[in-house]
């Protein structure tokens, strides 16, 4: 069975630790990449442009908002235009970060593919799965 890919784009390593350990804890099937700031994301999906296709995309992203460089926000307007421009529909994402400010709540779950808005430290792994269940639409247990 082919596993889940997810990508974690967090400038905090203990933060992307932390993401990643829990993830792992799930006992879900999955492969995770990790970038440490919004440019690398960037650099990630516009530097494959031609290789990518909605088959090689990450079916799920965990996203920080507060980052130095682009931030989380202005990475959710530069991936659209990327989603867009390659017709991607199957990854979307889950916005993870400290800030519970209602306007970046807001501005984040405006893009149709961002599905939730996860404030660090606050969930559990049987938790998380369950978000990923839901978000990704998908039976998790097959993944």
């Amino acid at each position: 069975m082919k596993p889940m890919h997810i990508l974690i784009i967090d400038d905090d390593p203990d933060d992307r630790y932390l993401l990643a350990r829990q993830l792992r804890q799930t006992g879900l099937n999955i492969e995770i990449i990790e970038l440490e700031e919004g440019q690398a994301a960037l650099d990630y999906f516009t530097g494959r442009s031609e290789k990518m296709s909605a088959n090689s995309f990450p079916e799920l992203m965990f996203l920080d908002i507060n980052m130095p460089g682009v931030s989380g926000l202005q990475f959710l307007e530069k991936f659209k235009a990327i989603r867009d421009d390659l017709d991607v529909t199957s990854s979307v994402v889950i916005m993870f970060t400290s800030s519970e400010e209602q306007k970046d709540v807001d501005k984040s779950l405006s893009y149709e593919f961002v599905r939730e808005h996860l404030v660090k430290g606050q969930f559990s792994s049987d938790e998380l799965k369950d978000k990923i269940k839901s978000v990704a639409g998908m039976d998790v247990e097959s993944i």
